[in-house]
């Protein structure tokens, strides 16, 4: 920490809470017995999960339109953005030990909160990207990038399209 995790995202249609799990995370790490750090949707609302609990946001991330979705994390706050715009502050983490962050779900091993639609590309950074409202653009590499997964969307649907990135330790 500091970090940066953000999306481009197209989530499929939401279920209802009475069909099962609705927890999905874009980009998120686990600690076992901890909470790692995370970005992702509980229902159809945006959450931020950070070392000691969950930030909710109270917006939706539309299903079937590609939105904008990231996170800040530092010692001292948790930022959530939605399309530029700052949609909940919370408390800061505290960095227990070193973990991988896994795009589309949370934790390596985690087979229930997997995220479910089109992914247009993902970024980890090291550092603060964004402190206030911001005009969305491509993710691109630059000096503080840790972890850049390419512009191609990948969706489920789509066995042509095969992700590339790779596991970083921090």
């Amino acid at each position: 920490m500091p970090v940066t995790l953000e999306a481009w995202v197209r989530p499929d249609s939401y279920p209802s809470s009475y069909e099962g799990q609705t927890d999905q995370f874009v980009i998120g790490s686990d600690i076992m017995g901890h909470y790692g750090l995370g970005i992702g949707i509980t229902g159809s609302m945006l959450i931020a999960q950070y070392r000691s609990d969950i930030l909710r946001s109270s917006v939706s991330v539309p299903p079937g339109r590609w939105s904008h979705v990231a996170a800040t994390f530092t010692t001292d706050e948790t930022k959530l953005f939605l399309d530029g715009e700052l949609v909940a502050n919370g408390p800061g983490s505290v960095l227990e030990r070193d973990t991988h962050f896994v795009v589309g779900n949370v934790g390596e091993n985690n087979l229930l909160y997997f995220y479910r639609g089109d992914l247009r590309s993902a970024r980890i950074t090291e550092g603060i990207r964004y402190k206030s409202d911001f005009e969305p653009s491509e993710l691109e590499d630059d000096g503080a990038t840790l972890l850049l997964i390419d512009s191609s969307t990948f969706g489920q649907d789509d066995e042509s399209v095969q992700p590339r990135g790779i596991v970083e330790t921090f």
